[in-house]
């Protein structure tokens, strides 16, 4: 367990605290919000996470077979597609060919580009207003273009030889190149298939949870161990024991750094609802949404943008790496995710001049 971790674990324990003593240091509120999100974590992830390592054992044979006809380790193609916790961490894992490059696809590759792929664009795309949609947009482009950067300090970190990097990479830049010329040449269409493609998945993760618990009062029925369920709820609990960490976390820095926020916006050119976006996007990038209205243009730009590679660096997919990885991936994990962010963030303050004032 490595340092931030401890901390945002102690943060929950004080939480913990406070909803057992009445809530009187303020941080009850926000333990509560953490705890509540066990639920969907254990819908999203348990019925994908068994039934996609289970799959994989039993098509051994036909992984190799994929592996000997692509010219880049097929792992990289499901990370392109799923988050880490929607089974993009497990399925990539078991594909990969080695360790090294299967840390890559799992960790990096699907917390950035799969993630924002099958989570950020479709709820965020389903979120905002039209009349906020087309900077989200351009936000998101710039994102995506600044994509490499946190590939290339993610591969290094993980010990990913330059020669497979760039590999493994060539396919990645092909999606974003593809992305990118869909969100700025056909909008609607792209906006309907992402929000199909995000739909699709949470469907399947509902049905394949389903299956799963069925599978456990009716064993005839099983096409998963009950080892591999066991597992998948004990990464559960320990992604919500650090969501709550974040959470209080996220109240904390609201509450006693308000000066540190209007120097950041500042800084940045932008205001503070978007600043305290950017912080709030640490942990998740749902919790800017609400805020996204209410900004500037340059400072919803900056936001959209962060989300694609910065978002969730010490929130819940920080958490769910923690549980399946050993500390100095999590560490390269956090590295490349705020990496990429600064650079997306410097991306978006070039691109988009910030408002003059009336």
């Amino acid at each position: 367990m490595n340092g931030l971790i401890g901390a945002l674990l102690l943060l929950a324990a004080f939480g913990l605290l406070d909803q057992g003593t009445g809530g009187r240091l303020g941080l009850a509120e926000p333990f509560g919000q953490g705890l509540a999100s066990m639920g969907g974590l254990a819908v999203s992830l348990v019925g994908i996470y068994c039934l996609g390592i289970t799959a994989l054992q039993a098509n051994a044979a036909g992984v190799e077979a994929l592996e000997a006809v692509l010219p880049f380790d097929p792992s990289v193609l499901v990370g392109c597609v799923l988050a880490p916790d929607l089974g993009g961490w497990s399925i990539a894992r078991g594909m990969a060919a080695g360790e090294a490059v299967g840390r890559f696809s799992g960790v990096i590759v699907s917390s950035t580009l799969g993630c924002a792929v099958s989570f950020v664009l479709p709820l965020s795309l389903a979120a905002v207003g039209e009349e906020a949609r087309s900077d989200l947009m351009a936000g998101l482009v710039v994102g995506i273009i600044t994509l490499p950067a946190t590939l290339a300090v993610g591969g290094v970190l993980l010990g990913v030889p330059a020669g497979e990097l760039a590999v493994c990479c060539a396919p990645i830049v092909v999606v974003c190149a593809l992305l990118c010329l869909a969100l700025v040449k056909a909008r609607r269409p792209a906006t309907r298939v992402l929000l199909a493609v995000g739909n699709g998945i949470r469907l399947a993760s509902f049905v394949l949870f389903g299956v799963v618990v069925l599978g456990l009062f009716v064993p005839a029925w099983a096409l998963s161990s009950q080892g591999l369920v066991e597992e998948a709820l004990l990464i559960v609990v320990k992604i919500t024991a650090v969501v709550c960490g974040a959470m209080v976390a996220a109240r904390l820095i609201l509450a006693w750094c308000r000066r540190p926020i209007a120097a950041l916006a500042l800084a940045l050119g932008i205001r503070e609802e978007a600043a305290v976006g950017l912080i709030l996007s640490l942990a998740t990038s749902l919790s800017m949404l609400p805020l996204f209205g209410r900004m500037d243009r340059r400072g919803r730009v900056m936001n959209a943008a962060f989300s694609v590679s910065g978002a969730f660096a010490l929130g819940g997919q920080m958490a769910f790496i923690a549980s399946v990885e050993p500390g100095e991936v999590v560490a390269a994990f956090v590295c490349a995710k705020l990496a990429g962010g600064v650079c997306a963030l410097l991306a978006a303050r070039l691109f988009c001049p910030a408002e003059k004032e009336g």
